[in-house]
Protein backbone atom coordinates (compact mmCIF):
# COMPACT_ATOMS: atom_id res chain seq x y z
CA UNK A 1 0.00 0.00 0.00
CA UNK A 2 1.49 3.74 -1.31
CA UNK A 3 0.66 6.43 0.23
CA UNK A 4 0.59 6.02 4.16
CA UNK A 5 1.68 9.45 5.53
CA UNK A 6 2.01 11.71 8.90
CA UNK A 7 -1.34 10.97 10.94
CA UNK A 8 -2.65 8.57 8.87
CA UNK A 9 -3.96 5.68 10.76
CA UNK A 10 -1.43 2.66 11.57
CA UNK A 11 -3.18 -0.70 9.89
CA UNK A 12 -4.01 -3.32 12.10
CA UNK A 13 -2.27 -6.26 12.33
CA UNK A 14 -1.69 -9.81 14.08
CA UNK A 15 1.36 -11.75 13.76
CA UNK A 16 2.80 -15.05 15.14
CA UNK A 17 5.85 -14.38 16.79
CA UNK A 18 9.14 -15.65 18.02
CA UNK A 19 8.79 -17.90 21.22
CA UNK A 20 4.83 -18.32 20.07
CA UNK A 21 1.87 -16.71 20.71
CA UNK A 22 0.95 -13.85 18.74
CA UNK A 23 1.91 -9.96 18.24
CA UNK A 24 -0.70 -6.95 17.44
CA UNK A 25 -1.35 -3.85 17.34
CA UNK A 26 -4.55 -3.69 18.90
CA UNK A 27 -2.70 -5.12 22.30
CA UNK A 28 -0.24 -2.38 22.14
CA UNK A 29 -2.57 0.26 22.30
CA UNK A 30 -2.19 3.10 24.40
CA UNK A 31 1.79 3.68 24.04
CA UNK A 32 4.29 4.93 20.88
CA UNK A 33 4.99 1.67 18.97
CA UNK A 34 8.06 1.68 16.84
CA UNK A 35 7.58 -1.15 14.11
CA UNK A 36 11.05 -1.72 12.22
CA UNK A 37 10.42 -3.52 9.36
CA UNK A 38 13.25 -6.08 7.46
CA UNK A 39 13.59 -7.69 4.56
CA UNK A 40 15.53 -11.36 6.14
CA UNK A 41 16.48 -12.83 9.18
CA UNK A 42 20.20 -13.84 9.80
CA UNK A 43 21.68 -11.56 6.91
CA UNK A 44 24.11 -8.95 7.84
CA UNK A 45 22.45 -6.20 7.37
CA UNK A 46 19.47 -7.24 9.35
CA UNK A 47 21.09 -9.06 11.79
CA UNK A 48 23.56 -6.09 12.89
CA UNK A 49 20.18 -3.71 13.00
CA UNK A 50 18.08 -6.25 15.30
CA UNK A 51 21.40 -6.78 17.68
CA UNK A 52 21.34 -2.43 17.53
CA UNK A 53 17.73 -2.78 18.69
CA UNK A 54 18.44 -5.13 20.97
CA UNK A 55 21.03 -3.80 22.72
CA UNK A 56 18.51 -0.44 23.21
CA UNK A 57 15.70 -2.75 24.33
CA UNK A 58 16.08 -1.72 27.96
CA UNK A 59 15.93 2.40 27.13
CA UNK A 60 13.02 1.90 25.15
CA UNK A 61 11.12 -0.05 27.45
CA UNK A 62 12.02 2.57 30.49
CA UNK A 63 10.37 4.99 27.67
CA UNK A 64 7.17 3.34 27.72
CA UNK A 65 7.95 2.69 23.87
CA UNK A 66 7.08 -0.68 22.22
CA UNK A 67 9.17 -2.05 19.99
CA UNK A 68 8.55 -4.94 17.42
CA UNK A 69 10.20 -6.06 14.39
CA UNK A 70 8.66 -7.73 11.22
CA UNK A 71 9.84 -9.58 8.52
CA UNK A 72 8.65 -12.44 5.66
CA UNK A 73 9.97 -15.10 8.00
CA UNK A 74 8.01 -17.68 9.81
CA UNK A 75 8.18 -17.88 13.75
CA UNK A 76 10.34 -20.78 13.54
CA UNK A 77 12.84 -18.84 11.77
CA UNK A 78 12.75 -16.02 14.00
CA UNK A 79 13.25 -17.97 17.20
CA UNK A 80 16.62 -19.45 15.44
CA UNK A 81 17.50 -16.28 14.65
CA UNK A 82 16.48 -14.74 18.18
CA UNK A 83 18.90 -17.73 19.77
CA UNK A 84 21.87 -17.24 17.86
CA UNK A 85 22.29 -13.78 18.33
CA UNK A 86 20.76 -13.05 21.94
CA UNK A 87 18.21 -11.12 20.34
CA UNK A 88 16.05 -9.12 23.03
CA UNK A 89 13.20 -7.69 20.60
CA UNK A 90 9.72 -9.47 19.52
CA UNK A 91 9.81 -10.59 15.98
CA UNK A 92 6.51 -11.31 13.95
CA UNK A 93 5.99 -13.24 11.01
CA UNK A 94 4.62 -11.22 8.24
CA UNK A 95 4.85 -14.91 6.40
CA UNK A 96 2.25 -13.81 3.86
CA UNK A 97 3.71 -10.09 3.38
CA UNK A 98 0.12 -8.56 4.65
CA UNK A 99 1.35 -6.27 7.13
CA UNK A 100 4.33 -4.61 4.97
CA UNK A 101 1.99 -4.17 2.16
CA UNK A 102 0.05 -2.90 4.33
CA UNK A 103 2.41 -0.21 5.70
CA UNK A 104 3.98 -0.32 1.82
CA UNK A 105 7.32 -1.23 2.84
CA UNK A 106 7.00 -4.53 0.17
CA UNK A 107 8.30 -2.70 -3.31
CA UNK A 108 8.97 -3.20 -6.57
CA UNK A 109 12.70 -2.85 -6.56
CA UNK A 110 15.00 -3.11 -9.91
CA UNK A 111 18.70 -4.48 -10.90
CA UNK A 112 20.39 -4.51 -13.55
CA UNK A 113 17.18 -4.06 -15.60
CA UNK A 114 15.10 -6.68 -13.78
CA UNK A 115 12.28 -5.83 -11.79
CA UNK A 116 11.11 -8.15 -8.77
CA UNK A 117 9.14 -7.60 -5.60
CA UNK A 118 11.21 -6.94 -2.64
CA UNK A 119 11.24 -5.16 0.96
CA UNK A 120 12.31 -1.74 2.01
CA UNK A 121 14.34 -0.96 5.17
CA UNK A 122 12.02 0.92 7.12
CA UNK A 123 11.07 2.06 11.11
CA UNK A 124 7.45 3.64 11.76
CA UNK A 125 7.03 4.85 15.28
CA UNK A 126 2.96 5.46 15.98
CA UNK A 127 2.03 7.96 18.27
CA UNK A 128 -0.27 6.92 21.01
CA UNK A 129 -3.40 8.55 20.54
CA UNK A 130 -5.76 7.42 23.45
CA UNK A 131 -8.76 5.87 22.60
CA UNK A 132 -7.99 6.31 18.95
CA UNK A 133 -6.37 4.09 16.22
CA UNK A 134 -2.83 4.64 16.30
CA UNK A 135 -1.24 6.90 14.16
CA UNK A 136 1.75 7.09 11.94
CA UNK A 137 4.05 10.05 13.70
CA UNK A 138 4.82 13.22 12.49
CA UNK A 139 7.39 12.84 9.74
CA UNK A 140 7.22 9.42 9.88
CA UNK A 141 5.27 8.51 6.76
CA UNK A 142 7.00 5.22 5.30
CA UNK A 143 10.18 6.14 3.03
CA UNK A 144 13.27 4.32 2.85
CA UNK A 145 15.66 5.31 6.09
CA UNK A 146 19.13 4.07 6.50
CA UNK A 147 20.05 1.10 8.48
CA UNK A 148 21.63 0.92 11.51
CA UNK A 149 22.27 2.20 14.84
CA UNK A 150 20.87 5.50 13.64
CA UNK A 151 17.55 3.94 12.64
CA UNK A 152 17.13 3.00 16.56
CA UNK A 153 18.43 6.54 18.02
CA UNK A 154 16.35 8.17 15.83
CA UNK A 155 13.21 6.39 16.63
CA UNK A 156 14.51 6.38 20.10
CA UNK A 157 14.74 10.20 20.34
CA UNK A 158 11.86 11.04 19.10
CA UNK A 159 9.33 9.45 21.94
CA UNK A 160 9.50 9.87 25.63
CA UNK A 161 13.26 9.56 26.37
CA UNK A 162 16.05 11.37 24.09
CA UNK A 163 19.50 9.69 23.87
CA UNK A 164 22.39 11.15 25.74
CA UNK A 165 23.56 13.59 23.71
CA UNK A 166 26.93 12.59 21.92
CA UNK A 167 29.70 14.56 22.01
CA UNK A 168 30.87 16.87 19.04
CA UNK A 169 33.95 15.74 17.31
CA UNK A 170 35.19 17.22 13.94
CA UNK A 171 37.59 14.02 12.37
CA UNK A 172 37.88 10.63 12.85
CA UNK A 173 40.59 11.41 15.80
CA UNK A 174 38.52 13.87 17.33
CA UNK A 175 35.95 11.52 17.70
CA UNK A 176 37.90 8.12 18.71
CA UNK A 177 38.96 10.78 21.40
CA UNK A 178 35.50 11.90 22.91
CA UNK A 179 35.07 7.78 22.56
CA UNK A 180 38.08 6.95 24.63
CA UNK A 181 37.38 9.83 26.69
CA UNK A 182 33.72 9.19 27.49
CA UNK A 183 32.87 7.66 30.98
CA UNK A 184 29.12 6.80 30.09
CA UNK A 185 29.48 3.83 28.46
CA UNK A 186 26.29 4.14 25.93
CA UNK A 187 27.88 7.08 24.69
CA UNK A 188 31.42 5.41 24.53
CA UNK A 189 29.81 2.46 21.99
CA UNK A 190 27.58 4.76 20.28
CA UNK A 191 30.46 7.73 19.34
CA UNK A 192 31.97 4.62 18.56
CA UNK A 193 29.88 3.39 15.83
CA UNK A 194 28.83 6.80 14.61
CA UNK A 195 32.39 7.68 13.63
CA UNK A 196 33.00 4.18 11.87
CA UNK A 197 29.98 4.83 10.23
CA UNK A 198 30.89 8.64 8.85
CA UNK A 199 34.13 6.95 8.36
CA UNK A 200 33.61 4.63 6.40
CA UNK A 201 31.08 6.64 4.31
CA UNK A 202 34.13 9.20 3.68
CA UNK A 203 32.36 12.19 5.78
CA UNK A 204 35.01 12.73 8.02
CA UNK A 205 38.80 13.88 7.97
CA UNK A 206 41.11 12.13 9.66
CA UNK A 207 42.61 14.45 12.00
CA UNK A 208 41.57 18.46 13.34
CA UNK A 209 43.50 21.09 14.66
CA UNK A 210 39.98 21.01 16.64
CA UNK A 211 40.97 17.58 18.20
CA UNK A 212 41.63 17.51 21.57
CA UNK A 213 44.47 15.50 23.20
CA UNK A 214 44.30 11.33 23.57
CA UNK A 215 44.12 10.99 27.42
CA UNK A 216 46.56 8.40 29.21
CA UNK A 217 43.49 6.87 30.95
CA UNK A 218 39.99 5.79 29.36
CA UNK A 219 36.96 7.23 30.84
CA UNK A 220 35.25 4.83 33.04
CA UNK A 221 32.24 4.98 35.16
CA UNK A 222 32.48 4.07 39.57
CA UNK A 223 32.10 0.66 39.13
CA UNK A 224 33.06 -1.97 38.57
CA UNK A 225 36.39 -1.49 41.07
CA UNK A 226 39.43 -2.61 39.17
CA UNK A 227 41.76 -4.90 41.18
CA UNK A 228 44.89 -6.74 40.57
CA UNK A 229 44.38 -9.83 38.07
CA UNK A 230 45.41 -12.33 40.95
CA UNK A 231 42.61 -11.06 42.82
CA UNK A 232 39.93 -11.70 40.43
CA UNK A 233 38.13 -14.55 42.23
CA UNK A 234 37.80 -17.12 39.79
CA UNK A 235 34.39 -19.42 39.29
CA UNK A 236 33.20 -22.56 38.10
CA UNK A 237 30.33 -22.23 35.52
CA UNK A 238 28.07 -24.91 36.64
CA UNK A 239 26.49 -22.04 38.19
CA UNK A 240 23.95 -19.39 37.65
CA UNK A 241 27.17 -16.94 39.71
CA UNK A 242 29.82 -18.71 37.97
CA UNK A 243 28.14 -17.87 34.27
CA UNK A 244 27.60 -14.56 35.30
CA UNK A 245 31.58 -14.01 36.53
CA UNK A 246 32.60 -15.53 33.03
CA UNK A 247 30.21 -13.03 31.09
CA UNK A 248 30.98 -10.14 33.54
CA UNK A 249 34.87 -10.69 32.54
CA UNK A 250 34.49 -11.15 28.60
CA UNK A 251 32.28 -7.77 29.06
CA UNK A 252 35.40 -6.11 30.62
CA UNK A 253 37.76 -7.02 28.05
CA UNK A 254 35.18 -6.09 24.76
CA UNK A 255 35.18 -2.85 26.64
CA UNK A 256 38.81 -2.59 26.84
CA UNK A 257 38.81 -3.85 23.43
CA UNK A 258 36.86 -1.17 22.04
CA UNK A 259 39.10 1.55 24.06
CA UNK A 260 42.43 -0.06 22.54
CA UNK A 261 40.93 0.09 18.85
CA UNK A 262 39.92 3.38 19.31
CA UNK A 263 43.10 4.60 20.67
CA UNK A 264 45.21 2.88 18.03
CA UNK A 265 43.23 5.43 15.66
CA UNK A 266 43.98 8.38 17.74
CA UNK A 267 47.14 8.07 18.88
CA UNK A 268 48.50 6.68 15.50
CA UNK A 269 46.41 9.51 13.15
CA UNK A 270 49.35 11.05 12.30
CA UNK A 271 51.43 7.64 11.37
CA UNK A 272 52.25 7.94 7.50
CA UNK A 273 49.73 4.81 6.55
CA UNK A 274 47.40 4.14 3.87
CA UNK A 275 43.51 5.13 5.10
CA UNK A 276 42.80 1.52 4.77
CA UNK A 277 44.64 1.08 8.07
CA UNK A 278 42.30 3.18 9.69
CA UNK A 279 39.19 1.54 7.89
CA UNK A 280 40.19 -1.76 9.52
CA UNK A 281 40.61 -0.42 13.10
CA UNK A 282 37.11 1.04 13.21
CA UNK A 283 35.47 -1.86 11.65
CA UNK A 284 37.13 -3.51 14.83
CA UNK A 285 36.27 -0.60 17.03
CA UNK A 286 32.84 -1.06 15.86
CA UNK A 287 32.73 -4.84 16.44
CA UNK A 288 34.27 -4.45 19.85
CA UNK A 289 31.55 -1.87 20.53
CA UNK A 290 28.82 -4.21 19.50
CA UNK A 291 30.13 -6.93 21.51
CA UNK A 292 30.05 -5.23 24.59
CA UNK A 293 26.65 -4.68 24.47
CA UNK A 294 25.72 -7.99 23.33
CA UNK A 295 27.59 -9.18 26.66
CA UNK A 296 25.62 -6.71 28.83
CA UNK A 297 22.39 -7.86 27.49
CA UNK A 298 23.13 -10.96 28.56
CA UNK A 299 24.05 -10.21 32.02
CA UNK A 300 21.10 -8.10 32.29
CA UNK A 301 18.97 -11.43 31.00
CA UNK A 302 20.60 -13.33 34.37
CA UNK A 303 19.92 -10.64 36.75
CA UNK A 304 22.99 -8.71 36.76
CA UNK A 305 25.01 -6.31 34.75
CA UNK A 306 28.53 -4.74 33.88
CA UNK A 307 30.29 -3.25 37.15
CA UNK A 308 28.33 -5.51 39.90
CA UNK A 309 32.05 -7.34 40.20
CA UNK A 310 35.26 -6.55 40.40
CA UNK A 311 37.69 -6.40 37.03
CA UNK A 312 41.25 -6.31 36.68
CA UNK A 313 43.41 -3.22 34.58
CA UNK A 314 45.93 -5.51 33.10
CA UNK A 315 44.62 -5.14 29.25
CA UNK A 316 44.86 -1.80 29.15
CA UNK A 317 47.98 -1.12 30.94
CA UNK A 318 49.48 -3.36 27.85
CA UNK A 319 48.57 -1.04 25.58
CA UNK A 320 49.74 2.19 28.00
CA UNK A 321 53.11 0.32 27.78
CA UNK A 322 53.11 0.58 23.65
CA UNK A 323 52.03 4.18 23.29
CA UNK A 324 55.14 5.19 21.87
CA UNK A 325 55.43 2.27 18.94
CA UNK A 326 52.62 1.14 16.27
CA UNK A 327 54.46 -2.18 15.15
CA UNK A 328 55.18 -2.96 19.13
CA UNK A 329 51.67 -2.17 19.49
CA UNK A 330 50.31 -4.27 17.15
CA UNK A 331 52.42 -7.15 18.24
CA UNK A 332 50.55 -6.85 21.65
CA UNK A 333 47.24 -6.11 21.45
CA UNK A 334 46.13 -8.00 18.29
CA UNK A 335 48.69 -10.75 17.95
CA UNK A 336 48.71 -11.19 21.67
CA UNK A 337 45.54 -10.33 23.62
CA UNK A 338 43.09 -10.51 20.78
CA UNK A 339 45.06 -13.99 19.35
CA UNK A 340 44.24 -15.17 22.89
CA UNK A 341 40.99 -14.84 22.29
CA UNK A 342 40.98 -17.23 19.50
CA UNK A 343 42.28 -20.06 21.95
CA UNK A 344 39.81 -19.79 24.88
CA UNK A 345 36.66 -18.75 23.33
CA UNK A 346 35.83 -22.69 21.23
CA UNK A 347 36.47 -24.42 24.72
CA UNK A 348 34.12 -21.50 26.86
CA UNK A 349 31.37 -21.91 24.53
CA UNK A 350 31.75 -25.38 24.46
CA UNK A 351 31.00 -25.42 28.21
CA UNK A 352 28.28 -23.37 28.44
CA UNK A 353 26.27 -25.56 25.92
CA UNK A 354 27.13 -28.15 28.39
CA UNK A 355 25.11 -25.91 31.23
CA UNK A 356 22.25 -25.18 29.25
CA UNK A 357 23.02 -21.69 28.40
CA UNK A 358 23.15 -21.86 24.73
CA UNK A 359 21.80 -17.97 24.62
CA UNK A 360 25.36 -16.85 26.21
CA UNK A 361 27.07 -19.59 23.91
CA UNK A 362 25.10 -18.22 21.24
CA UNK A 363 26.83 -14.46 21.83
CA UNK A 364 29.90 -15.86 22.11
CA UNK A 365 29.96 -17.37 18.66
CA UNK A 366 29.60 -14.07 17.19
CA UNK A 367 32.51 -12.46 19.93
CA UNK A 368 34.57 -15.56 18.08
CA UNK A 369 33.64 -14.95 14.30
CA UNK A 370 34.44 -11.06 14.53
CA UNK A 371 38.12 -11.94 16.63
CA UNK A 372 38.81 -13.83 13.85
CA UNK A 373 38.92 -10.84 11.64
CA UNK A 374 40.63 -8.48 14.39
CA UNK A 375 43.70 -10.98 14.81
CA UNK A 376 43.89 -10.78 11.07
CA UNK A 377 43.78 -6.50 10.98
CA UNK A 378 46.69 -6.54 13.14
CA UNK A 379 48.43 -9.33 11.23
CA UNK A 380 48.34 -7.87 7.85
CA UNK A 381 49.31 -3.90 9.56
CA UNK A 382 51.96 -5.63 11.62
CA UNK A 383 53.32 -7.24 8.65
CA UNK A 384 53.02 -4.17 6.27
CA UNK A 385 55.09 -2.00 8.89
CA UNK A 386 57.64 -4.79 9.44
CA UNK A 387 57.95 -5.23 5.25
CA UNK A 388 58.43 -1.16 5.09
CA UNK A 389 61.38 -1.46 7.67
CA UNK A 390 63.00 -5.09 5.77
CA UNK A 391 61.99 -6.71 8.78
CA UNK A 392 61.88 -10.26 9.07
CA UNK A 393 57.84 -10.76 11.03
CA UNK A 394 58.53 -13.34 12.94
CA UNK A 395 61.11 -11.86 14.59
CA UNK A 396 60.08 -9.00 15.03
CA UNK A 397 57.06 -10.06 17.06
CA UNK A 398 59.19 -11.96 19.23
CA UNK A 399 61.82 -9.27 19.93
CA UNK A 400 58.73 -6.68 20.41
CA UNK A 401 57.24 -9.27 22.80
CA UNK A 402 60.03 -9.98 25.17
CA UNK A 403 60.37 -5.72 25.31
CA UNK A 404 56.68 -4.89 25.85
CA UNK A 405 54.96 -7.86 27.30
CA UNK A 406 54.78 -9.28 30.75
CA UNK A 407 55.42 -13.00 31.10
CA UNK A 408 55.47 -15.98 28.60
CA UNK A 409 52.85 -16.93 26.01
CA UNK A 410 50.51 -19.48 27.14
CA UNK A 411 49.25 -22.78 25.24
CA UNK A 412 47.42 -24.43 24.20
CA UNK A 413 47.18 -22.84 20.96
CA UNK A 414 44.10 -22.51 18.20
CA UNK A 415 46.70 -22.98 15.40
CA UNK A 416 43.98 -23.48 12.65
CA UNK A 417 42.48 -19.96 13.18
CA UNK A 418 45.57 -18.35 14.03
CA UNK A 419 46.92 -19.42 10.89
CA UNK A 420 43.54 -18.28 9.28
CA UNK A 421 44.25 -14.67 10.30
CA UNK A 422 48.08 -14.77 9.18
CA UNK A 423 49.50 -15.72 12.54
CA UNK A 424 51.54 -18.40 11.75
CA UNK A 425 53.48 -20.58 14.54
CA UNK A 426 56.74 -19.50 13.69
CA UNK A 427 55.56 -16.23 15.20
CA UNK A 428 54.86 -17.41 18.63
CA UNK A 429 55.34 -21.20 19.36
CA UNK A 430 58.98 -20.57 20.07
CA UNK A 431 57.67 -18.40 22.92
CA UNK A 432 55.36 -20.51 25.48
CA UNK A 433 55.83 -21.00 28.89
CA UNK A 434 58.53 -23.71 28.56
CA UNK A 435 61.22 -20.75 27.30
CA UNK A 436 62.51 -17.76 29.14
CA UNK A 437 61.86 -15.57 27.75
Amino acid sequence: MAGLGQGDVAPEFELPRDGGGSISLAALRGKPIVLFFYPKDDTKACTEEAISFSALAKEFEEAGIALVGISPDSAKSHDRFTKKHGLTVALGADEDKAAANAYGVWVEKSMYGRKYMGGRADHLPDRPAGRDQPRLGKGQSPRPRRRGSGRRKDALSRYGKTMTRLPQFHSLRGAAVEAIRAADLAVKTEVAQEAARRWQARTLSLRSPLDRIVPERPGRAAKPVLTPPTQVKRRSLGSLKGRIALLHAIAHIELNAVDLALDIVARFASEPVPNSFFDGWMQVAFEEAKHFRMVRQRLNDLGADYGDLPAHDGLWQAAHDTRNDLTARLAVVPLILEARGLDVTPALRAKMRETGDDESAAVLDVIYEDEKGHVAVGAKWFRFLCARQKKDPAATFQTLVRANFRGPLKPPFNDIARAEAGLTPSFYRSMTASTNI
